[in-house]
């Protein structure tokens, strides 16, 4: 059995306006008091690593083991890949670990093809690219890395992602990796943990569990408002864009030796009552995804081949 927890999106930018640091303090608590083995983070925990060294120190450097898996906003103010995997404290963008039997997988969705077919990392890109990223892949090097990795584990396989590869296809080559989940995962019981998407799912598909995270903070509103007072609004430029919620968000997950997977979320509410129809803006994605302030507990079994 191994337990641990795992988060998402914490969006820490330089300033700290929504209260990063308090919300991390509180998320690595968790974790302590439940005795989780270590702690992941799934992309997108600042926009500035550079600017963001004291809260990234704290979180690499907890009395408790923590990972990152890459997001894109990672990469938002700094060019390139090695200047974040540095700051991050990990030596690849991808890479695996094993725990109590169970290997863990972090993979990198900050890959793309240009128009002429050449393979690009997100990381050499404009901020505006990075911020806004189109047909996201796993490079053929990960999908190969990926095969290996699972067919070679010594029992479950927790996979984690920025950008999603289930129900949504975010990912332009999620067919791929489906294929290749189907082929190697034999009986391994196989848990799919993203971010990104700010939503709150869970998907029983194909023997996989696709576990969509919400976000640690708050989401992000494609129409402005002016609802939160003043001195909140003043001190990000991009306040007006951001929906935050009261209380961070995490999860605790057990892997029991049987392979049932048991979720343990949490419950928020939207900061000051402000709510997405307050603000102009509607609570559910382009596919649907309604934002519910949660991340789900759930406790099941995947079936075998």
């Amino acid at each position: 059995m191994v337990k641990f927890c795992v988060f998402a999106d914490l969006h820490y930018r330089v300033g700290d306006w929504c209260w990063c640091e308090k919300r991390l303090d509180n998320i690595l608590a968790r974790a302590r008091r439940e005795h989780a083995a270590f702690v992941m983070h799934c992309g997108d925990f600042c926009h500035d690593v550079v600017g963001a060294k004291a809260i990234l120190d704290k979180y690499n450097h907890a009395d408790i083991p923590t990972y990152h898996t890459l997001g894109n906003h990672e990469f938002e103010c700094t060019d390139g890949l090695p200047i974040v995997l540095e700051a991050l404290g990990i030596p690849k963008n991808f890479y695996f670990f094993d725990c109590e039997g169970v290997r863990f997988i972090s993979l990198d969705t900050n890959y793309h093809y240009s128009e002429d077919g050449t393979l690009l990392h997100y990381a050499d890109d404009t901020a505006w690219a990075k911020c806004h990223q189109k047909n996201l892949i796993l490079s053929p090097e990960e999908l190969e890395f990926l095969e290996d990795a699972v067919s070679t584990a010594p029992g479950p396989c927790v996979l984690f992602s920025h950008a999603s590869p289930s129900h949504m296809n975010f990912l332009a080559n999620a067919s791929e990796v489906h294929r290749i989940l189907q082929k190697v995962r034999g009986d391994r019981t196989i848990l799919w943990i993203n971010g990104h998407h700010h939503r709150n799912n869970l998907v029983l598909e194909g023997g996989v569990a696709w576990l969509d995270l919400n976000s640690a903070s708050g989401d992000w509103l494609n129409n402005p408002h002016q609802l939160y007072p003043p001195d909140l609004m003043a001190k990000c430029h991009c306040a007006d864009h951001h929906l935050l919620f009261e209380d961070e968000l995490s999860a605790i997950i057990t892997i029991e030796d049987d392979g049932t997977i048991d979720i343990q979320g949490a419950q928020t509410r939207p900061y000051l009552g402000i709510t997405f129809e307050m603000t102009g803006n509607p609570p559910y994605n382009s596919h649907g995804d309604l934002q519910d302030f949660a991340i789900l507990s759930a406790r099941f079994k995947l079936s075998n081949r």
